[in-house]
């Protein structure tokens, strides 16, 4: 009798493993494979946030010895050439003395000027000049009353200059010989020649804008330690919290001269950044105070610094309403165009980042450049392929 074989019993095991293995095919399937398309075309994305911000700018700081007494031959916030006479400086035992003595000289030299040589004499060329000194005066007048806005130390300066061009004028026309003028000559002459032993004329080392105005902050807050900067240094100069420097080497400071058409701003953004704020990038960039002047910035930094992102924006136009300043308010803004879709959309190979396109010969993985992602929403461009409207793509 044939006897017939038993048929085998397939064990459990084998039935979950066959039910995981078509599980997984499953969710590969559906993760990695394009899952229908949308249509999309050109959009935006925009970005505006608020922050706080310190100015650094690239300047020179000239120091002297100690010196007495500064006189300053231009304004603040001045644009000079290189060469311009800055400042007269003086040595340490200068004192306001010899001034003094120099100023009652020529007080007499005038009176006496006055009373022997000017009231006997007719000139035209010293009348057109003590006319100048006059209108000269009224023009500082009304600087001091707030009538005018012009620059009273270059008024200074002028008159001062009439002065001498009076004084020098007045010598050559003087024939009476007179023994007291002759002595106060020899005197103001003696005077002159002490104040000028003492004196040294500052000169511009190149071409920028001057400032006598130091902070302390200048010795930081400097291009060349933008690496080394710490986000304490940024928080204490955001808070008016300036840093001491110690004068230890005899040395002063002078003035600095600045180099107005290249200068920057740091602000600090949270520790896991900012996806809109992208390196080589230009923003808007509005600063408190100055609201009809937006500057444009390029974001050349991006650092992170104890527990926050230090963004660093580079700017190429006039610094000058920022000149005397360390921080202030500022609102950046920026708007990406391009071709805007779901950041879902966007997928990767090989390293590699594209999206799945619908192409006349099927689905196709194209190449991208992600101009910007929020995480949200991207703005694309498409990297090696032009692709013809209208564009589907997979999600």
């Amino acid at each position: 009798m044939t006897k017939i074989p038993r048929k085998r019993k397939l064990k459990k095991r084998f039935y979950v493993f066959v039910a995981i293995t078509v599980l997984l095919c499953a969710a590969l399937i559906y993760f990695f494979m394009p899952r229908g398309y949308v249509t999309v075309s050109n959009g935006d994305i925009s970005y505006k946030d608020s922050f706080d911000a310190v100015i650094i700018r690239r300047e020179t700081v000239h120091n002297e010895q100690n010196f007495g007494k500064i006189i300053m031959s231009v304004g603040e916030g001045k644009q000079v050439a290189k060469g311009t006479k800055l400042a007269e400086i003086y040595e340490w035992d200068y004192g306001d003395r010899i001034t003094d003595e120099l100023i009652a000289i020529q007080t007499q030299i005038s009176q006496v000027q006055e009373e022997n040589i000017i009231k006997n004499i007719i000139n035209q060329d010293l009348e057109k000049i003590r006319s100048d000194i006059s209108a000269k005066v009224e023009e500082i007048k009304k600087v001091a009353k707030g009538e005018s806005n012009d620059d009273m130390l270059q008024l200074e300066n002028q008159l001062k200059d009439l002065k001498n061009s009076e004084q020098t004028l007045i010598k050559n026309l003087d024939t009476t010989n007179n023994t007291t003028l002759k002595t106060l000559y020899q005197q103001e002459q003696t005077i002159l020649e002490r104040i000028n032993k003492s004196k040294t004329d500052i000169l511009a080392e190149e071409a920028g804008v001057v400032s006598f105005y130091f902070d302390g902050a200048e010795d930081i807050l400097t291009y060349d330690n933008l690496d080394n900067l710490t986000k304490k240094t940024l928080d204490d100069i955001i808070n008016g919290k300036l840093p001491t420097t110690n004068n230890t080497d005899g040395n002063k400071k002078v003035y600095r001269l600045i180099d107005n058409f290249k200068w920057y701003a740091a602000v600090l953004g949270p520790s896991n950044g900012i996806r809109e704020m992208i390196i080589d990038q230009k923003y808007q960039v509005s600063f408190e105070g100055i609201y009809d002047k937006p500057y444009s910035g390029k974001l050349v930094m991006a650092k992170k610094l104890e527990g926050s992102m230090m963004y660093v924006f580079e700017f190429e136009e006039d610094v000058s309403p920022l000149i005397s300043i360390r921080s202030s308010k500022v609102n950046i803004g920026k708007t990406y165009s391009g071709l805007r879709i779901n950041s879902s959309m966007i997928k990767e190979q090989n390293g590699i980042k594209g999206v799945y396109v619908e192409m006349p010969y099927g689905k196709t993985f194209l190449k991208i450049n992600v101009i910007v992602d929020n995480g949200r929403q991207a703005v694309i461009e498409f990297a090696d392929t032009a692709v013809a409207e209208p564009i589907k793509i997979y999600k």
